[in-house]
């Protein structure tokens, strides 16, 4: 396979060899970089089939900082035989990340940092729905050729996690949540998936149990417990705390806490573990930054509750306190009976200014896309996207149905540069569910100009909190500066889609003849002739960041149910396949409209539907407009639809996400307010979820 040219890719050397099948290091032409090329092995039945096609499409679900991207994917014909592959970032240098700490001598808070970056990555995975059940420490790795992304936790002083391999991920749908695995094979029929020193309880077998979020979250008590002693749970515990004490860069709160954290993930039980990778992330961030614990397991708290009351110096002395009040008792039962013919008094209410809040999310922009229920808003001090959302979860006894009756849009409080902001026509959503209690929609339009804005929250408060005292004053929640920005969004079923069309040769916008809810699309017009479509978005300062989602599909090789055909199988090459094996959509922007950059595409090799957001920063910034343009090639029709396998900004009626989305952000201005004594820092009540 050496010095094969797969796609753009020149293979180099072998660099890994796993069950299903051979990485290489190979040397991509455009852009020029290293790149993984992983081949999977000859497919010996349909389940490995399966298991690998789902790992280019778990992968290519995934954008987060800490999972190794996925570039392309597609078929090589190499000695006859067909080979699927898929090209994706390769890591420098890269060792375990148990290694990484041991040859690097790391601290344990440190470590703590570093393991922070993995289970944010994992967590990114459970709010797509994906769970690894491989989680172990060769598929945590750890590169310090390169400095960590700026959006990154990352927080130990040298080296950059990524998390791979996610070959044996399970996509949870609503009827796979409760799905289980028999005692000895997984859900692909294949034996014990996973690695079997990291995997739970419920992977290993025994009993009929899900496999969850939580299958994951065990995994990761097991690589944190090696990774602070070197050894795994079934001895480690006992050596546990007398190492992580003598390190010194833990105080003994933390140390505790660290001890409760672990019996968050390591509980035999599912139910007595964190519920997932996200509320084990917060829970490690409270820890570093020296808060309490807000998400543990209610089995752990109560042990640690009991623990506390138990060993507390106090103990001894609420036995006497406690005859005191017996005889206080006596007297006072004479003394309400002479009162309770007076009217009552409000008393000062302690709890009055006690907040039931506990957990608070903003929509993310792109680099923070990963929080997908809600980032934390120290994460965001300056925005590269407006506000669209927020998300509040509380304490009983304020479920959804009590909120829906105290929360109005009123209840948020906006401003912009100082002024008030009407929050009248937000949308509020009100669930019981364990991700939030109520959510609030439609800031997008409010916090689209640039400012400084800060939001703000009046509790809702019960009859019995207030005793008759006043309401406390509203709870600030966010405040950010937001910089000049545009958005352009549309679909081909708005009426004015082409209203930043500068040209559009060769092409034709044309909807599908059959199917219940045919796509709309931009194709070829003529078979061998490159179609092209420009546009311009002009923008009032000049371009700090810009992100672009474009929708397009290409199809070049046979898919299902297409391969067979009645009593023969369709090849790439038979004219009777519904394929065309050279189609091409290329997608460029330019600053100017002179000078011209590749930013995405599909072709041969590379086939498939595509609508992920790009970072498009790098081509842009500076200049006050931007050019994009797409090329389409077609070298076949289909039957009676003309030239269909070739397709740009394809979209049908019911699309959620945007075809077409640009956004455009400026710089944040010199004399824009910069104060931060408003701008809440991670506390007990902020959590970084994803969902």
């Amino acid at each position: 396979m050496v010095g094969e040219l797969v796609g753009d890719v020149v293979i180099e050397e072998l660099i890994a060899t796993g069950g299903m099948g051979h990485v290489y290091r190979g040397s991509q032409q455009t852009p020029h970089r290293d790149v993984a090329v992983k081949f999977m092995r000859s497919p010996q039945n349909i389940a490995s089939a399966q298991r690998f096609r789902r790992e280019v499409e778990t992968l290519g679900r995934l954008s987060h900082p800490h999972i190794a991207p996925l570039y392309q994917a597609g078929e090589f014909h190499h000695a006859a035989v067909t080979v699927p592959y898929y090209v994706m970032e390769f890591i420098p240098k890269a060792v375990s990340v148990v290694a990484f700490c041991q040859q690097h001598q790391l601290s344990m808070l440190k470590r703590l940092r570093l393991f922070l970056d993995a289970c944010d990555a994992i967590a990114a995975g459970h709010a797509q729905g994906i769970v690894h059940r491989d989680i172990k420490p060769s598929n945590l790795l750890v590169s310090d050729a390169a400095p960590p992304p700026p959006a990154a936790t990352a927080s130990a002083s040298q080296g950059q996690l990524k998390v791979i391999d996610f070959g044996i991920a399970r996509v949870l749908t609503d009827q796979q949540s409760t799905s289980t695995l028999s005692d000895d094979t997984s859900s692909e029929g294949l034996p014990h998936a996973g690695t079997k020193a990291y995997m739970s309880p419920e992977q290993q077998g025994g009993v009929r149990r899900p496999i969850d979020a939580r299958s994951d979250v065990y995994s990761l008590g097991v690589v944190l417990c090696e990774l602070l002693s070197g050894e795994l749970p079934a001895s480690a515990p006992p050596h546990l705390p007398r190492r992580v004490h003598k390190d010194g860069s833990l105080t003994r709160r933390q140390t505790r806490q660290l001890r409760q954290l672990l019996s968050g993930c390591l509980a035999a039980r599912p139910a007595d573990r964190y519920a997932n990778a996200a509320d084990l992330a917060a829970d490690l961030r409270h820890l570093l930054e020296r808060h309490p614990l807000l998400c543990l397991p209610k089995a752990v708290q109560s042990r640690a509750g009991l623990a506390s009351r138990l060993l507390s110096p106090a103990a001894g002395r609420w036995g006497l306190a406690a005859l005191i009040m017996l005889s206080g008792v006596i007297g006072s039962l004479w003394l309400t009976s002479q009162n309770d013919r007076q009217p009552p008094v409000a008393l000062p209410n302690e709890d009055a200014a006690a907040s039931r809040m506990t957990f608070i999310g903003i929509s993310p922009d792109y680099v923070h896309a990963s929080y997908a229920s809600g980032a934390d808003p120290a994460l965001i001090p300056t925005r590269i996207s407006p506000l669209e959302w927020t998300r509040i979860r509380f304490a009983e006894p304020l479920t959804a149905a009590v909120l829906e009756r105290l929360i109005t849009p009123a209840s948020f409080e906006l401003t912009r540069n100082g002024r008030p902001v009407s929050t009248a026509d937000l949308a509020l959503h009100f669930h019981d569910g364990n991700v939030y209690n109520c959510g609030a929609e439609g800031f997008e339009q409010l916090t689209s100009p640039p400012g400084h804005y800060t939001l703000a929250f009046s509790e809702p408060r019960l009859p019995e909190d207030l005793r008759g005292n006043p309401p406390p004053p509203a709870t600030p929640l966010y405040a950010w500066d937001m910089p000049e920005f545009a958005r352009y969004r549309f679909s081909l079923h708005d009426a004015n889609w082409d209203a930043h069309v500068v040209q559009m040769t060769g092409l034709e916008r044309t909807t599908d003849i059959a199917g219940e809810n045919p796509a709309t699309y931009l194709r070829p017009t003529a078979i061998d002739q490159e179609g092209r479509l420009v546009m311009r978005f002009a923008f009032t300062a000049p371009i700090e960041v810009a992100w672009l989602r474009a929708a397009m599909a290409v199809w070049t090789v046979v898919s299902r149910p297409f391969a067979n055909s009645g009593d023969h199988i369709l090849s790439t090459s038979s004219p009777e396949a519904p394929i065309d094996p050279a189609a091409m959509v290329t997608l460029e922007v330019s600053p100017d409209g002179m000078e011209w950059h590749r930013v995405g595409g599909l072709g041969p090799g590379h086939a498939g539907v595509s609508n992920n957001p790009r970072d498009i920063s790098a081509f842009l910034r500076g200049s006050r407009e931007a050019w994009v343009r797409a090329r389409l090639i077609g070298t076949r029709t289909w039957q009676d639809e003309g030239i269909v396998f070739s397709q740009f900004l394809r979209t049908r009626r019911e699309e959620t996400t945007p075809v077409f989305q640009l956004d455009l952000t400026g710089s944040l201005p010199n004399d824009a307010p910069r104060d931060t004594a408003d701008r809440p820092q991670p506390s007990e009540r902020t959590a970084s979820l994803s969902d």
